[in-house]
């Protein structure tokens, strides 16, 4: 995920100086959060609904934080970029809450600004806006000339280095006969649970 999360970042159009946000903080897009500062924008806004995320994204050094069980994430984020929006939006949420993540997507972006898609979606179809999206950019996936085994290295290096942080997205460790366990925990309690580490008897 940290190799994938580095080419998605690669990826992402983003000059120095400019606002990023990422939507969605778990484990990809807390990777991306904490990869996309290598690009050196000028403010990086993550955005999740659940407290314990919140909560991680503070442990990690993100400054600007929206939780939007109680704030309107697109007011703030106009409001943390002057009233422009941002000029890139990473779309992590997915699922079914990622089609309302992806309609406030659209109105958070800045003219000119790029909406990138990383998460997988379920129910119905994105809804994309015309009005809204007049003047932006819709990107997908992968789209970088460096080979995956390049990346891989360097993402490597980024683990071992500090640069990209995972232990404190660990919340659990579980012996790995509670498997079943931790997939339901995941699934049905995503508030109380992020990384979930299974162990292994040697």
């Amino acid at each position: 995920l940290t190799t994938s999360s580095l080419m998605w970042m690669r990826t992402s159009p983003i000059e120095p100086g400019q606002t990023a946000v990422i939507l969605g903080q778990g484990i990809v897009g807390s990777l991306c959060a904490q990869i996309i500062k290598e690009r050196h924008p000028g403010q990086i806004i993550v955005v999740d609904a659940y407290l314990l995320r919140c909560q991680i994204a503070e442990k990690l050094g993100h400054n600007n934080i929206i939780n939007v069980s109680n704030t309107n994430s697109v007011a703030e984020v106009k409001k943390l970029t002057d009233g422009m929006g941002a000029d890139l939006v990473v779309e992590c949420v997915g699922g079914n809450m990622g089609i309302r993540s992806f309609e406030q997507a659209q109105e958070m972006l800045a003219p000119g600004g790029a909406l990138h898609l990383i998460a997988k979606y379920q129910g119905k179809p994105l809804p994309l806006n015309g009005d809204k999206f007049m003047n932006k950019i819709l990107i997908a996936g992968i789209h970088i000339d460096q080979s995956r085994e390049e990346c891989l290295q360097e993402s490597a290096e980024m683990l071992t280095n500090g640069q990209v942080k995972i232990s404190e997205l660990v919340t659990h460790r579980l012996p790995w006969k509670q498997l079943p366990d931790a997939y339901h925990l995941l699934y049905n309690k995503p508030e109380e649970a992020l990384g979930v580490v299974l162990e292994w008897d040697v």
